[in-house]
């Protein structure tokens, strides 16, 4: 019966498409960029793989308490949006916006006036502290614009207006791309600036993108085109009880970051060889995760809209159903990439050694990519978006913590195993114990708890 009624329920599906294939359109086009500057930046060698890689851990880390604000931001706004609450997702909007420029301020201040203290967590390697300070201290300045674009974002995709973002990125990514050609080899007479280049195009690109989604949602007039007085209207008692749902996911992503952090740390410091395998590694990664993203996105605003409009029972179903697809297509996926892995390496200009110790995280990466996102979509998608945010906070950090950073140093710095077997050893002590939990909690259904109790909410 439940097989029956996902594939004949033309409703969900619907629904479901129209969220994740943007979503997840949007995010392949991201982290495709991505994929093009380490092309287009590994041949100016392996060293200037390794600062870029290193360098983009300081974006990372941005960008999680961005995502951790704009997560728990949109448990409210999905929320609103099912009881129809304009105000409350303006309010909750205004916040998200504050909160975000905030952050975005801290992390430049950190990544422009000390670059080289930011790479040297990952490394001693002086050659390359200084090609990562340098590259740096210019994208420092793409954080403002990242920090508005998810903010907008976050609201659009909240309330279903999926394809303004979509559009804005494809812009975006199209500027990135040809400013990377131009600037990092000195095309079409502009001057030739290397790594500076590579730099100088994810700034200009991160600023395209929220001119054009402001331009393109005035042309829809979109709620996020409000007047100031309304967006920033909210109280002291509206910031409390936006906190009191917000900040265990801030808290999460942030410390889940400074555990991802911690790692790439502990690989630098075995050696710093490794990391342009861990860099190929992670934007494969990436891309493979667009699909999980839009799938989780589309569960979110789904869930949260009829835990929103109190259709709990519905909102029970559609969880179930996106936890059978998570794995289903993780399976699909994990088994491409390693099909594809040699393929994959072809692309990339590097030595033997790394391309033999590529491969086999590939590997490991596609057999594990089953069970990988199944905690994913139940703490982002199903369980904040129903309103439990600490669950997934408890669940997710202290594995982190307390099993996956403990064993990874162990294995690394203290008894240098291989670095296969600790890839390994760090995935599965923290995706099996972290997947038991998720389904222990999803099916005792505590994860129903909705936060626009009417529509007068103080927010």
């Amino acid at each position: 019966m439940f097989f029956k009624n996902l594939l004949t329920d033309k409703r969900f599906w619907k629904s479901t498409l129209i969220l994740a294939i943007p979503i997840a359109l949007q995010n392949l086009l991201s982290n495709s960029a991505s994929l093009v500057d380490i092309l287009m930046i590994g041949k100016l060698g392996d060293d200037t793989i390794s600062a870029v890689g290193m360098a983009s851990q300081i974006a990372f880390l941005n960008n999680l308490f961005l995502f951790g604000i704009i997560s728990g931001g949109s448990v409210f706004v999905s929320q609103f949006w099912g009881a129809g609450n304009m105000r409350g997702i303006k309010r909750t909007y205004g916040i998200i916006l504050a909160n975000c420029i905030l952050v975005s301020f801290l992390f430049f201040s950190a990544a422009f006036f000390a670059p080289e203290l930011c790479i040297g967590f990952f490394t001693n390697d002086k050659a390359i502290i200084e090609i990562g300070a340098r590259y740096l201290k210019y994208a420092a300045f793409s954080y403002f614009g990242i920090s508005l674009t998810m903010g907008f974002s976050c609201v659009l995709q909240s309330t279903e207006q999926v394809r303004i973002p979509l559009y804005s990125n494809i812009i975006a990514v199209l500027t990135n791309v040809f400013f990377n050609y131009v600037l990092i080899n000195g095309k079409l007479g502009f001057p030739l600036l290397g790594i500076e280049g590579a730099a100088i195009a994810t700034i200009l690109s991160s600023v395209i993108n929220p001119i054009i989604i402001i331009l393109l949602a005035s042309i829809k007039k979109s709620i996020i085109i409000a007047p100031p007085n309304e967006v920033f209207s909210f109280s002291l008692i509206g910031l409390k009880g936006f906190y009191k749902i917000a900040l265990p996911v801030i808290l999460n992503e942030v410390l889940w970051g400074l555990g991802m952090t911690v790692y790439n740390s502990i690989f630098g410091h075995m050696s710093s060889e490794l990391y342009p395998s861990i860099t190929i590694t992670k934007t494969v990664m990436d891309i493979v995760f667009v699909v999980f993203v839009g799938l989780c996105n589309s569960c979110a605003v789904q869930v949260g809209k009829q835990v929103g409009e109190r259709n709990f029972d519905r909102a029970k179903t559609y969880a179930k159903r996106f936890l059978f697809l998570i794995p289903f297509f993780g399976f699909i996926l994990g088994m491409l990439v390693i099909a594809l892995r040699g393929s994959i390496l072809s692309l990339f200009s590097v030595k033997e050694s790394v391309r033999d110790t590529t491969m086999l995280l590939l590997m490991i990466y596609g057999l594990n990519l089953p069970i990988r996102n199944i905690q994913y979509i139940s703490i982002v998608g199903i369980f904040r978006a129903g309103g439990d945010t600490r669950t997934g906070l408890l669940y997710d950090i202290g594995i982190l913590w307390g099993i996956g950073i403990p064993i990874t140093f162990i294995c690394g710095i203290l008894l240098r195993l291989d670095f296969a077997l600790i890839y390994f050893l760090m995935l599965s002590s923290e995706d099996i114990p972290k997947s038991i939990l998720c389904l222990r909690y999803f099916f005792s259904m505590k994860w129903v708890k909705p936060v626009a109790q009417n529509t007068e909410c103080e927010l």
